[in-house]
């Protein structure tokens, strides 16, 4: 009885090992054929966007042995700029900020303090702003001039430009199943990138600027453009497609 009882475990062991062995052998022959008919692809659309707004950093510095002395010049010349840029009313003051600093001597001795204070102006009009920015002129110092594409335009076309990049993803895709003699593909997977889901935001690029260009007509802050992308980067399984032995 003990050893039929052998035997039979025996038999029965072997017959899970040969089974497993053929599931196994059967499942890497499946996943060889269907890793062999898998194409990698990739479509991409782009546009070109001109700016809607612009923006321009100013700054003012004041330096003295007091710091009451330098603050109060500062927030006059402050006071001045935002009195002049009443008069324009499509101009936004986005930020008003004051800063001040101790500075030292050779002798690492306080000599003095330095206050500094900065605007920060968006519009989307570049000829009010570029008005504004010649009524400051002598007032405040220009530190820098961007300009970008809101978030808003940016989202009125990422829907339309997914679309047409997953259109030429599925009509590449068609188009390789069919000439590579497949009866169709799979989707294995899909990667989709565009201009709001890789969080291109508000695109701001620096400026050039030139007071003495500055006119009643002219803006100084030209209108730029940036270029936005839509994507699709994938896979596709081709199906009943005989494995194509490529040569060496």
């Amino acid at each position: 009885m003990r050893l039929k009882h052998t035997f039979l475990t025996l038999t029965l062991a072997a017959t899970c090992a040969t089974s497993v062995f053929a599931n196994t052998a059967n499942q890497d022959a499946t996943t060889q054929a269907t890793m062999t008919n898998v194409i990698s692809l990739r479509t991409e659309v782009s546009r070109n966007i001109a700016h809607n707004f612009w923006q321009v950093r100013l700054f003012t510095r004041h330096e003295s042995q007091s710091l009451a002395e330098a603050s109060n010049a500062t927030n006059t010349t402050l006071a001045k700029a935002l009195k002049i840029l009443k008069g324009f009313k499509n101009v936004q003051i986005k930020e008003n900020n004051i800063s001040s600093y101790v500075h030292y001597n050779d002798k690492n001795a306080q000599d003095g303090w330095t206050v500094s204070g900065s605007l920060t102006l968006r519009s989307k009009d570049n000829l009010e702003l570029s008005k504004a920015l010649t009524a400051l002129n002598g007032v405040m110092a220009v530190q820098s001039l961007s300009s970008g594409v809101t978030k808003n335009k940016i989202a009125s076309i990422d829907d339309e430009m997914i679309k047409q990049a997953l259109a030429q993803f599925e009509q590449k895709a068609a188009f390789i199943a069919k000439n590579l003699g497949a009866t169709g593909y799979e989707l294995v997977y899909a990667n989709v990138g565009s201009p709001l889901s890789d969080s291109y935001g508000q695109s701001v690029v620096p400026q050039n600027y030139n007071l003495a260009r500055a006119s009643a007509a002219t803006p100084i802050l030209g209108v730029e453009q940036s270029t936005f992308r839509a994507y699709v980067d994938g896979q596709i399984h081709l199906l009943n497609k005989t494995p194509v032995n490529l040569p060496k």
